[in-house]
């Protein structure tokens, strides 16, 4: 409920007064979705949030009639998803090894999936079915 309420706190500190529903409710759900199923880290990080939703945005983009029927044709859709894929890995894998690095843990389901010791591997595709 904070992070609803920081958010609200945030739109109506906006001196225009108006907003675009359809872009601001998007964000809060995509924040509560990330702290329920991602890492508090990037919930936290109105940077890193904003960037993650980028990734996953292009992520989900890619999936053209194109790609689909042609999986192993490297089309312009299949490039940007692979790119982005990867720098979703690298911010995981830079969370990960700062967690591990300090000892920090979180009480969040992506400290669930390092204490099980799964790979990044594994972390990123369960990231990937569970948001997308």
């Amino acid at each position: 409920m904070l992070d609803v309420q920081a958010s609200l706190k945030q739109l109506a500190a906006d001196t225009s007064g108006m907003t675009d529903p359809f872009q601001s409710m998007y964000r809060i759900v995509f924040q509560l979705t990330i702290r329920m199923v991602g890492c508090d880290d990037i919930a936290e990080d109105p940077e890193l949030l904003e960037k993650t939703l980028g990734l996953y945005e292009t992520i989900e983009k890619s999936a053209t009639p194109t790609a689909i029927m042609f999986p192993w044709f490297p089309s312009p859709a299949i490039v940007k998803r692979t790119l982005a894929g990867g720098r979703l890995y690298m911010i995981l894998k830079r969370i990960v090894e700062e967690r591990k690095r300090t000892g920090r843990k979180r009480d969040d389901p992506l400290q669930y999936l390092i204490d099980q010791g799964d790979s990044m591997a594994k972390i990123i595709q369960v990231r990937l079915l569970l948001l997308l």
